[in-house]
């Protein structure tokens, strides 16, 4: 595997990671993307 110093975003990742599996269905990239959401949520009420 190569690695590069591509930057990509914790959306794209999980998509590109989605779409290697033809038999995913989406379940859990829906509770990632609500983690993520909700670690934003959390981000902005500590400030």
């Amino acid at each position: 595997m190569q690695r590069t110093n591509r930057v990509i975003s914790l959306s794209q990742f999980i998509a590109d990671q989605q779409s290697k599996y033809d038999e995913a269905t989406g379940d859990l990239s829906k509770i990632f993307r609500d983690i993520k959401f909700a670690a934003k949520i959390v981000n902005r009420d500590v400030r």
